[in-house]
């Protein structure tokens, strides 16, 4: 990725990508992180928010799929573990 790229990046506000991640009850308890507990879902509306705009740059090195969401769903790690007991 070019210095220019990494720049750009850098410069996007973090709270524009947990935007609607965190609920107004936490909110009005102080807290400003989404909960644990739906941290596979934040990073995921994370990841789509920033592939996103990484094609609107034309920073991408693939054609932009019809559904980005899709296409990062698909390609995320799942913490899917099996159980032996």
């Amino acid at each position: 990725m070019s210095k220019w790229a990494e720049a750009a990046i850098a410069r996007r506000p973090t709270v524009a990508l947990w935007a609607g991640q965190v609920s107004q009850a936490r909110l009005d308890s102080g807290l400003i992180y989404p909960s644990q507990s739906h941290i596979l879902e934040t990073s995921l509306h994370a990841a789509v928010k920033v592939a996103a705009w990484s094609f609107d740059q034309g920073l991408a090195r693939i054609p932009r799929p019809a559904d980005i969401e899709a296409h990062v769903r698909q390609r995320a790690y799942k913490p899917e573990y099996p159980t032996y007991a």
